[in-house]
């Protein structure tokens, strides 16, 4: 029991060390396995503290399969994951913690172009967009212009610059042809 003890308060000296903020999220559970009794059949019924305890008992005994088919829910599949790792021989371990570093280094590089291919994306289309932007500019300043010359020739009072700078390019378009239809007419007339 004192030695259980002790090991819990170098876990939590540990875990303080790196920072981690405790809350009503975390618990701290200290367990006499020895106490435990759980049969495989009780615990896939079991509670949930019967279950870490019958999964630490059994762990020497059944090999990774056995205690997955017992132990179904993530949790315990995530530490019968932990405990075959452990298992493994430090050139087997080495080999499983390169290919872990090599799926994280992948997941990040993914992430990392992701970002990029984004970033480039938006770049491209501000670039497009203001190209558009200054092409369909160019066109209402065209527009605009004819309606200025129109107006004149017809001797009309000119349009306010704000009514002209309200319209959108088709506007613009339909009033440069209206205007041109009456200059037209009264020439023929």
């Amino acid at each position: 029991m004192i030695l259980t003890l002790l090991h819990a308060a170098e876990v939590i000296q540990t875990l303080s060390r790196t920072r981690i903020q405790f809350t009503e999220h975390f618990q701290i559970h200290t367990v006499e396995l020895p106490k435990y009794n759980a049969e495989a059949p009780e615990c896939r019924v079991g509670a949930f503290l019967e279950k870490w305890a019958w999964l630490f008992q059994s762990a020497a005994e059944l090999d990774a399969e056995q205690l997955r088919s017992v132990l179904p829910e993530v949790p315990y599949q995530k530490m019968i994951g932990i405990l075959e790792m452990i298992s493994k021989t430090p050139n087997q371990r080495h080999i499983h913690d390169s290919l872990q570093r090599a799926a994280r280094d992948r997941v990040w590089e993914i992430q990392a172009a992701s970002r990029e291919a984004r970033r480039v994306g938006r770049e491209e289309g501000r670039e497009e967009g203001r190209e558009e932007g200054r092409e369909e500019g160019r066109e209402e300043g065209v527009q605009i212009g004819q309606i200025r010359i129109l107006e004149q020739l017809l001797n009309d009072t000119p349009t306010a610059d704000e009514l002209l700078a309200r319209l959108t390019l088709s506007e613009l378009h339909e009033r440069v042809s209206l205007l041109k239809d009456r200059l037209n007419h009264r020439g023929n007339s």
